[in-house]
Parts: structure tokens; sequence; C-alpha cells
């Protein structure tokens, strides 16, 4: 039996030998080792929380992700997967130059030949709180005959900002985008604050103590309407005349809700009390308080001036002889005599420069005979005055004889025949 294992031991130590290294062999051709690459393999980064709770912003300027060369055989290779490989950098060992190690860890059966790059390169900077104030940034212009009013931001128009002392400076403003275009009606929103830098540019990673606010625009409707003033319920004192007024400013521009400015034509300015007054007197009136409820002034201009002139009339008398009054639609078949052969008195009063400017003449005197008969008759004159001239008193009378005849009687021979 003992020399079934001796007889030629030899060969056998020999075979033996040779199928193991045939074994070695096959394994080497069919099962390699090799090497792999690995990409874009993200950096898990330890102890974050523990530095940012001491107010530390961690700015990543590289190394969130790393290549690496893994070896090993080869079917075990193509089983291996990303999520098998554990990178890591441990944030709290940060070195001088602002640089972490990037450790890599595979299954023992694999041998880390490269990793690509070597450290993370962060930046720690202090973090800040400042308070800013929120503000509205329209988009356009409203409507034609529209304007916008101050708006209003609810629930506070402030707001806390936390984040890297760098970013946190170059805040130049915190706006809520509205877009007005085109729009008639009021404006109301719910938006998120948007931080920006002094170009317009939106700033990220800040946290903010309000994450939306409601910003109310109102828009009204613009209309020009003329300022007015009725009837005067007074006069000046006895011998003075309302000449002139004026009304500064003589229009405003008003806005409101469209329905109600729709209705409003005028403003009608309440009438002043001149029982009293004697000369050029200049008014004021607050244009506000006639306003409806709801309707402003759009303009700064509060009040209205008006300038009412008054100016003193001046009487004159005037001795009207009978050849001044011109006689008008005698009826036919009759002839006329003046009885009264007196000149005839009257007062007329107007303002200097009108008064003066009156003769007997130019304050045509007549009389009207239609429908008068044969005999004597008290006939009312009437004057056709200059303007800014009136007469005192009730117009006078002359007697006038009226004569049956078809001849006609010159105004000549009339007057030459009573003298």
């Amino acid at each position: 039996m003992s020399e079934l294992f001796t007889k030629n031991i030899g060969l056998k130590i020999i075979s033996l030998l040779s199928a193991i290294l045939l074994w070695f062999i096959v394994i080497n051709i069919e099962n390699p080792v090799t090497t792999q690459n690995f990409n874009h393999l993200e950096v898990q980064v330890k102890h974050q929380e523990e530095v940012t709770s001491r107010r530390k912003a961690i700015k990543f300027l590289e190394g969130k992700t790393v290549s690496v060369t893994i070896r090993g055989k080869r079917l075990e290779l193509e089983k291996l997967r990303k999520s098998d490989i554990i990178v890591t950098a441990d944030i709290e060992l940060i070195n001088e130059y602002g640089a972490v190690e990037i450790e890599v860890w595979v299954p023992e059966q694999f041998e880390i030949v490269r990793k690509t790059p070597t450290h993370m390169k962060v930046e720690l900077e202090d973090v800040v709180t400042v308070q800013k104030n929120i503000s509205y940034d329209l988009i356009g212009e409203p409507a034609s005959g529209y304007i916008i009013q101050e708006g209003v931001i609810k629930p506070t128009n402030s707001l806390s900002i936390t984040g890297p002392k760098s970013q946190v400076s170059k805040i130049a403003t915190v706006l809520v985008p509205v877009d007005v275009r085109e729009k008639k009606k009021d404006i109301s929103i719910y938006a998120e604050p948007i931080a920006y830098d002094q170009d317009g540019n939106e700033i990220l990673g800040l946290d903010k103590s309000i994450e939306q606010v409601e910003v109310y625009i109102p828009i009204k409707k613009l209309k020009t309407v003329p300022l007015q003033i009725g009837e005067w319920q007074t006069n000046p004192p006895d011998g003075y005349v309302i000449i002139d007024s004026k009304i500064e400013p003589s229009q405003v521009m008003i806005m409101g809700d469209e329905a109600v400015i729709n209705q409003i034509q005028s403003i009608q300015l309440p009438s002043m009390d001149v029982s009293n007054v004697t000369s050029t007197t200049v008014f004021t009136q607050d244009i506000r308080s006639l306003l409806p409820q709801n309707v402003v002034l759009y303009e700064q201009q509060k009040e209205a001036k008006i300038t009412v002139q008054i100016q003193k009339e001046i009487l004159r008398e005037f001795q009207i002889p009978m050849k001044e009054i011109n006689v008008q639609r005698l009826p036919e078949g009759l002839q006329f005599r003046f009885v009264t052969r007196d000149d005839i008195p009257i007062l007329v009063t107007g303002l200097e420069k009108d008064i003066y400017r009156v003769n007997t003449h130019s304050l045509h005197a007549s009389i009207d005979l239609s429908g008068y008969k044969i005999g004597n008759h008290q006939v009312e004159v009437f004057f056709d005055l200059p303007k800014g001239v009136r007469l005192i008193g009730d117009p006078p009378t002359i007697s006038v004889e009226l004569l049956e005849g078809d001849e006609e009687i010159s105004r000549e021979e009339i007057l030459k025949e009573e003298s």
C-alpha cells in the first residue's frame, strides 16, 4: 500500500506542481488583477454641524467630488459599485492653508492606487445677521390714465438675514418684484423677498426670518377736472360791483376709484361772502374738503385762490333833451308831438373807465308808440346803455300827444312847432 504513494514519487510531485502552476495561469488569464477608475465620487463632510454651530460658514472651493483609481481582481472590480466606496473629509481637521485631507475607504480586497484631488479646499468665515428693509420693485407701467399710489408691505417691511459675511455684505436691496403692466385695479400678491447686490444679481445661500410677505399696490384712476364757482350769494355794498373773478388753479387732477371718478365732471367752489368787500380781495378754499369720499388730489396743490375784483361805481347825472329821444313804431296814419318840453334828468352809474365815456347821445334814448291811439299819453323812455353802465331808479316818462294826420312831419318841425 505504501508503494502506491512512494512509487514514482518524483513524477507525482512534478505533476502536482504543474497542476498548481497551470491553475494559477488559468486564474490569471481569466480573472487578472487590474485597475478601474471611479469618477465624481461625492465627498461626505464630517463634523460640518459642529463648525456651523460656532457661527462659521463653510465655503467649498475645491474637492467636493474626487476621482479614485482602485486595483483588484477584474471579476471583483466589476461587482464594485460607487456606493461601496466611502469618501470623507473631516472639516475639524482643516489646516492653516484651508485644506482638509480626503480619505477613501474600499473593501479590503481592493487597493487604492490614486485619488484626485487629495485634499478638499475650504474657506471658513464668520456668519453674521443683519436687519434689512423690504421694498417692492414695480415692473412696467399701469394702463394709461391710471396712477400707482404708495404700496403697503405686510406683516412687516423689514426682516433679518443670516449668512456668510462676504455674502451678507453684498446685499444692496431686498425687493419683492410686482408686475403692474397695463393694470387698472389694485394689486395684492404674496411673494418671497429677494436679496440683490448693487448690480441687481440675486444673492443665494442666505437664511431669511420671513419667507413670504404680502404686497398691496393701490392703482387709481386719474382725471383732470375744472374748478368752478356758481352765482354769488351776496353782493358788495351799495355803490360797488364785482367786475371779475378768477380761480387759480383753474383745474386740478384728482384720483380715486374708477366708478367714482367717472361721475365727477367739475369741482364746485362755494360762493364767497362779499357783502362787506369794497376792493379786490383774494379768498382761499381748501379743495380737499370739496372732494367725495375716497377721492384725493393727485397734485400737491391743496388750496384754490379766488380773486374777486370789486370797484366803486361813479354816479353821473344827464339832462336828456327831447331832440335826443328817438320815436319808434309810430302807428300808421298818426302824428305825434312832445307835450313834455323840458330836458329829462336821469342818473346812471358805472365804473370810472365806462362812465366817463358816456354822453347824452350814447345813451340812445327812445320811446315806443306801438299800440297807442289818438290823445295824450305818458310814455316810458328806454335807454340802450353802454356796457358797464346802468340806470339808477325807474325809467323816466314823458308826455306825448298823438294826432290824426297822414302827412309825415319831421322831428325838426315837431320840435320847432313845440318851441
